[in-house]
């Protein structure tokens, strides 16, 4: 995961699964 997504991410409260699970996509897509 790229050092922006980890930190908007972590500003907005969400794990990688939860974004995963909004986006509708695997989790592993959105840690690549």
């Amino acid at each position: 995961m790229n050092e922006a997504l980890r930190q908007a991410l972590a500003r907005s409260r969400l794990t990688d699964t939860d974004a995963a699970a909004r986006l509708g996509v695997d989790p592993k897509t959105v840690r690549r």
